[in-house]
Order: C-alpha cells, then structure tokens, then sequence
C-alpha cells in the first residue's frame, strides 16, 4: 500500500506511475511479486492529521468500511462527532473516503506499539469514549481491516 500526503489531485494515476518518485525509494523494485494493482484516491477528512513523515507506531491498523451509496455525508457527520475524542486513546494516521476507486469508501488507520497495544486500546476506546464507534451499522456493506508494519521506504515509523 503506497500512500500519499497530497492535498490535492494534481496528477493524473498514468502520470505518476511514470515518474520516479523523488526520494529515489519510490516505488521499490517488486514488480515480479505484482499480481494485482488497484488505485484509490482518498482525499483527508476534517477530522485527519496531516500525512506527513512522523514515528507513531510500529503497526499500523487501516480500517476500510464500503457503505450505501448516498450515505457518506452521514458516514462522515457521525465519525466527525467522536473522533477527537478516540484520538485521546490512540493516534489517528489518517481519516478519507474514496474518490477515485472503489465508491463509498471510509479508510482510517491507527498506529500502535504492537498487537498487543491495539488490542487494549481498542477495548478501551470502546468502553471509554462516549458513541465510539459511531453508529454506522445500518449503512455497511462491507469491513475490511489490515495491520501493516511499515517498510524501509515508509515516511511512517
């Protein structure tokens, strides 16, 4: 999973893929592992960090939700509402949904110590902070999770 801190959409997918990246890590040679490729564009929600090189967490939850067409304004309202407060609990990456890609896409991702901390702080989020998670239920179609370490090349640590 490559991601990027871009605010904007300032390339085009064909582009950038062309480019070098210009850390000259970017992107690695693992082509011959390559079996698929999908590309999603999530611009950052209000409620994110900026995506910008820091040392966070040795693993790194990416937490994707595909919801109802037509439901993400809400999606976005109730995660709005709560998330300064889970942010007390863990650090918050990264909050987006989709906009080029697979449509109807929430993605945040939280960085812990080790599985071990991801796993108390999410009990702990979920008894502590008042309406986590919020209630998106009614709306989901599909949840998908990940827990990343970051490679050689990652701005994350």
């Amino acid at each position: 999973m490559f991601i990027c801190g871009h605010t904007t959409v300032r390339r085009t997918g064909a582009e950038s893929r062309l480019r070098p990246g210009r850390t000259g890590k970017w992107p690695p040679k693992t082509h011959e592992f390559i079996i698929e490729q999908e590309n999603k564009i999530y611009p950052a929600c209000a409620v994110s960090p900026p995506l910008e090189p820091r040392t966070i967490g040795n693993v790194y939850e990416f937490r994707t939700y595909t919801y109802l067409p037509q439901t993400m304004p809400t999606v976005l309202e109730r995660f709005g509402k709560v998330m300064a407060a889970r942010t007390k609990v863990s650090p918050l990456v990264f909050a987006g949904h989709t906009l080029i890609g697979p449509l109807n896409q929430y993605i945040h991702c939280w960085a812990y110590k080790d599985g071990g901390e991801r796993d108390r702080l999410r009990a702990e989020a979920s008894k502590t902070v008042q309406g986590w998670p919020p209630a998106t239920r009614e709306f989901l179609v599909k949840q998908e999770n990940m827990l990343m370490v970051p490679c050689a090349c990652s701005p994350l640590k």
